[in-house]
């Protein structure tokens, strides 16, 4: 490279060149290229993780395109002197977890309502893994590049009229809480987590692509009569900010509410069906953002993600709103991840169980 650059320093152009450049007229608009649209962070933003907090330094984005413009600035603590770049209504940092090790509370906190699909009277009887990033260290401080975010239509549906619907699972349906391992695996596969060649590659206790630093995650799976999977069922949360994922064989997952006229986006070849919505989530009186996909794998698993918020605050497109932009941003970064070549869901570990004893986890 040191030889590239010197070669580069020493060419000069002609005075000729320089008069036929300043009398070229300016490029037409045109449509970009595919990849336009998946937001490419090279032209807006550079970003490091490092010691479990990422910070994104904001950067141009052109101005003819919308879909180009993702600035993304998470949780940070400015040291003594530094202004936030996120501004001064920047929501407060959500408290990080120790991030020495992931840490496992077998007793967990209360179930929560419906979103957990039990009572709250209960403690959680699973296995709790609170995600930790990768640790700084070595030559290169362990630090790790931002991926680029696919653009998807989240269509705002907030004043939409959707059709409701009432199922339940069928009688003799049972569940099993997943252990730490079983979460794991979900998201490493049989062959587990890569070993680091050096401190840059350290993955951390899930891929470091989600963008799941700090989140608590939860997760049980339902099973026919017969010990057949029906889905899994995960839940993440970090302070204000919170998701659930549904995964099942074969299909999309059931959903209560029904729009048919969400728009699609195409990611890496899938059809991703996008949606936003401004609600009060947990009726503390403050409206929130939600955002939440759907879509199936290539290996023909059935992925409904929906976010509250995110850890992180973005301009998922030109002068769009950050909250609002950072929910879109960490919506898409599970869907690129889920759809990559490199990545996505595996269930395999999970497609059969024998029904428990205890009648309480029988529906």
């Amino acid at each position: 490279m040191k030889y590239y650059k010197s070669y580069m320093d020493r060419q000069e152009a002609s005075p000729e060149l320089h008069e036929r450049l300043f009398q070229l007229e300016p490029p037409k608009k045109r449509r970009g290229p595919v990849w336009a649209r998946y937001g490419t962070l090279a032209a807006c933003a550079a970003l490091f993780i490092g010691l479990g907090v990422w910070r994104l330094a904001p950067g141009p984005a052109p101005a003819e395109d919308t879909q180009n413009a993702c600035q993304v600035t998470p949780d940070y603590n400015p040291q003594p002197g530094e202004q936030d770049a996120a501004g001064p209504e920047a929501p407060a940092p959500a408290p990080a977890p120790d991030s020495q090790a992931a840490a496992m509370d077998t007793a967990g906190p209360d179930l929560k309502g419906e979103n957990m699909e039990g009572s709250a009277s209960r403690k959680y009887p699973g296995d709790s893994l609170v995600v930790s990033s990768p640790r700084a260290g070595g030559d290169v401080g362990g630090k790790l590049a931002f991926p680029m975010v696919p653009f998807i239509n989240y269509q705002n549906i907030t004043d939409t009229d959707t059709v409701s619907m009432d199922w339940c699972w069928a009688k003799g349906t049972f569940r099993v809480f997943l252990t730490r391992e079983d979460i794991q695996t979900i998201f490493w596969g049989p062959e587990g987590k890569p070993e680091a060649d050096y401190p840059k590659t350290e993955q951390g206790d899930l891929p470091w692509m989600l963008f799941w630093d700090g989140y608590t995650i939860r997760a049980h799976a339902w099973y026919s009569p017969e010990g057949k999977l029906l889905e899994v069922f995960l839940t993440g949360e970090r302070g204000e900010s919170s998701f659930e994922l549904r995964m099942d064989p074969g299909q999309l997952p059931t959903t209560c509410l029904y729009d048919p006229d969400v728009d699609t986006s195409e990611v890496f070849g899938t059809e991703v069906t996008g949606w936003s919505r401004l609600c009060d989530w947990d009726g503390d009186g403050q409206d929130d953002y939600i955002c939440g996909s759907e879509f199936i794998t290539r290996n023909d698993i059935g992925i409904r993600f929906e976010n509250r918020g995110s850890s992180l605050r973005a301009e998922y497109t030109q002068g769009g709103d950050m909250d609002l932009g950072g929910a879109r941003t960490f919506n898409a970064l599970f869907v690129r991840w889920a759809l990559a070549e490199d990545g996505g869901p595996y269930l395999d570990h999970l497609l059969t169980a024998e029904c428990p004893d205890d009648p309480d986890e029988t529906w």
